[in-house]
């Protein structure tokens, strides 16, 4: 619709409340991980390994609540392969 809330989220969230919830919470806890990460990102990898490490983590926890818990919700199937840019 072009709206805040008409999206995935809101079949999610009719579907299992729990797996919206932890959606969100995954998300913002990536993007919390990617916000702490010092500037520019070409020295941070080698500067700042520790805040990069935590963002990937992060990051791959969204992904599998993704590939798990929203799949399983919507019953869908999902794949992530090389070509998805991680």
């Amino acid at each position: 619709t072009g709206q805040p809330g008409g999206g995935i989220g809101r079949l999610v969230a009719a579907q299992s409340a729990a797996t919206h919830r932890a959606v969100i919470d995954a998300l913002a806890g990536a993007q919390r991980a990617i916000e702490e990460i010092p500037r520019p990102f070409s020295t941070a990898v080698e500067e700042h390994r520790a805040e990069v490490e935590r963002a990937y983590d992060a990051v791959k926890v969204l992904q599998r609540v993704l590939a798990t818990e929203v799949v399983a919700v919507l019953g869908s199937t999902l794949q992530f392969n090389d070509n998805d840019g991680d």
